[in-house]
């Protein structure tokens, strides 16, 4: 076939045509799909930055929520905070409320006769918190164990002349026991060993708590107290037996004179390491204050040393009745305008409250014992002398 050299050239020319028209629609094609891969992509952008603009929106709505919580949780805690200060101060008015039922106490007060033994037989009456009032009465254990007292009796006196003080200590929440030791005029040096002798009977018999006090006395709580020749009993058992732990010295005799013939008390003082009170009578010519504080000098741990001013040697404490007839104590009473009752009140408090103190541990008294309330005894007239050291 011949082909003719025009024709030839116009085929050709009809393919490189051809072939550029279909590249072109080729690369017209794939620009169109970059451009909708592009919008599709744009778009998925956008909604993108929409869903994080919602997202930032809400978390900006939920950190307001936050901080307004935080606000609310800051509030409820002041709250909290401010009702836990009520609760404490509530508390502080409990506590002192029922501090001052316990200081304000007072029992119905039971007794038993009984007796001890040691050098002799010693009778005894065991007063008690009780249920009710008279010999034998039923306990009263609900706040036992209690403290113990035992108190000496004076030079040819007897356990029955200190009734009422006795009755008005167990009232206060005490074991309180007094005791019998015979003396005489005759011999002075064996009425002071009986007395001692009985004492410390008395401190065994609380401590082996059998009986009568088990579960009624606490004998890690022993206090002794005593009258004129008891007082300086209390004061030597205070400083020979470990057991006794707080002591009250009652009008306690002394002269130098005597001393040489007598035992060393005040050489038992400066042993002494229990607190220690000695309450001596303005006017009292028996056991005179200005001798009595020679005791108070040798004393190296807590003291006290008070003078009730216009208080003879009983400074109110003793039952007359059994000392003598009863007519003859108003007599002379009426004679020279005495009044014991106007002196036991004081003497008993500050004895009592001595034992609160140190044994039952009562530390809001201190002001009744040595600051305000104390004061105040010194400026109305009830006490012509205070004096304490090494207390707080």
């Amino acid at each position: 076939m011949f082909v003719s050299k025009r024709g030839l050239a116009v085929g050709v020319f009809i393919g490189l045509v051809i072939g550029l028209v279909s590249g072109y629609a080729v690369a017209l094609s794939g620009t169109i799909g970059l451009e909708q891969r592009i919008s599709d992509l744009e778009r998925q952008v956008t909604e993108l930055q929409t869903e994080i603009e919602n997202k930032n929106a809400r978390m900006a709505d939920l950190q307001t929520q936050i901080s307004e919580k935080d606000n609310q949780i800051s509030e409820l805690q002041s709250q909290i905070e401010a009702k836990n200060s009520q609760i404490v101060a509530l508390q502080d008015q409990l506590s002192e409320l029922q501090s001052q039922l316990e200081e304000n106490r007072e029992y119905p007060v039971g007794y038993i006769e009984s007796s001890v033994i040691g050098a002799a037989e010693y009778p005894i009456t065991v007063y008690y918190p009780a249920l009710d009032n008279g010999i034998n009465a039923e306990p009263c254990r609900c706040h036992a164990p209690y403290p113990a007292i035992v108190f000496a009796h004076g030079l040819l006196m007897s356990k029955e002349a200190y009734a009422w003080l006795l009755n008005r200590t167990a009232s206060r929440g005490y074991i309180a026991i007094g005791f019998t030791a015979p003396s005489s005029l005759l011999n002075p040096l064996e009425n002071i060993e009986k007395e001692e002798d009985a004492m410390i009977r008395c401190i065994d018999y609380i401590v082996q708590k059998t009986g009568f006090l088990k579960d009624l006395v606490d004998a890690s709580r022993v206090g002794v107290a005593g009258h004129s020749l008891g007082s300086m009993t209390a004061l030597k058992v205070t400083a020979d037996d470990d057991r006794v732990k707080a002591c009250v010295s009652i009008a306690p005799f002394h002269q130098d004179w005597v001393a040489s013939i007598m035992p060393d008390w005040i050489d038992a003082c400066s042993r002494i390491n229990v607190p220690t009170q000695i309450t001596c009578g303005s006017i009292d010519s028996i056991c005179p204050s200005e001798e009595a504080v020679k005791y108070y000098n040798e004393i190296g741990v807590a003291k006290e040393f008070l003078v009730v001013n216009g208080a003879f040697h009983d400074l109110g404490i003793m039952n007359l009745e059994e000392v003598g007839p009863s007519w003859l104590w108003q007599h002379l009473m009426d004679q020279v305008g005495y009044n014991p009752e106007a002196y036991r009140d004081i003497t008993a408090k500050y004895m009592i409250t001595w034992f609160d103190y140190f044994l039952y541990g009562r530390l809001g008294l201190y002001d009744q014992l040595f600051g305000t309330g104390a004061q105040e005894d010194l400026e109305n007239g009830a006490l012509t002398e205070l004096m304490h050291e090494n207390v707080s």
